[in-house]
Order: structure tokens, then C-alpha cells, then sequence
């Protein structure tokens, strides 16, 4: 008698530390992609980040005839905070390219200017 029911104690151990790793398997597939939409949903947000910025100063050329020399010539005008960093917490780059031509530049996911994860735009 005491040997049945060591028995169904022992299948019932069993059967919930399988299904623990099952679970937990399961889990760890999923985080790869998971950890991918996240990442896809951070340069979602830093190309929106971006347009804004893009918006702000083609407005501030439309009033003022020429690209502002910095980011902080928008801050006077417009409210910049969100935009003015990307979605990994490092700020956006501007340059003045011309009289008319500038560019944005977020250092992307490694946070590291110049390397082929780095999010350019262009007017």
C-alpha cells in the first residue's frame, strides 16, 4: 500500500517537473522573437523621432530661410525633448549639410556613430 502511493506521488513529482520544462522551454523560444519585435519597435520609434525632427526644421527653414546651425535653435521654437533622442537613449545628430540640406543621425542599437546600424535621414 505504501509503495502505490509513493508511486503516484512519484509520477505526480514527475509530471509537474516535466511540465515545468515544457513551459519553460517553450519560454525560451519565444524570447528570440520577442527580443527581435522589440528591437523592430525601437527603430519604428527612432524613424518617428526622426520625421519629427525633419518637420521641425523644414518648418524652422520655411520661416527663417536656412537650416538652424544646431538642435538647440529649434528648442526656443518647438518642443523637442522626445524627439531629440533615440529610442536606445542616445541623442540624434544634426548636420547642416548646405544652405538648405541637412541630415539626422541616430547611432542605432550599438550606440555607436558611424557603424552600419547607425538610422540616416536625409531632406
Amino acid at each position: 500500500m505504501r509503495i502505490k502511493g509513493f508511486l503516484a506521488l512519484f509520477l505526480l513529482v514527475v509530471i509537474i517537473v516535466f511540465f515545468l520544462f515544457v513551459v519553460r522551454a517553450g519560454k525560451q523560444k519565444q524570447l528570440p522573437g520577442e527580443i527581435e519585435s522589440f528591437n523592430d519597435m525601437k527603430y519604428k520609434l527612432t524613424k518617428t523621432n526622426m520625421a519629427t525632427l525633419e518637420k521641425l526644421i523644414t518648418t524652422y527653414i520655411a520661416n527663417e530661410g536656412h537650416p538652424p546651425n544646431s538642435l538647440k535653435d529649434l528648442q526656443g521654437l518647438y518642443v523637442i525633448s522626445a524627439a531629440g533622442v533615440d529610442a536606445w537613449g542616445t541623442a540624434i545628430k544634426y548636420e547642416r549639410i548646405s544652405a538648405s540640406d541637412f541630415k539626422l543621425i541616430s547611432a542605432g542599437r550599438d550606440r555607436v556613430f558611424n557603424t552600419k546600424d547607425d538610422i540616416v535621414v536625409k531632406n
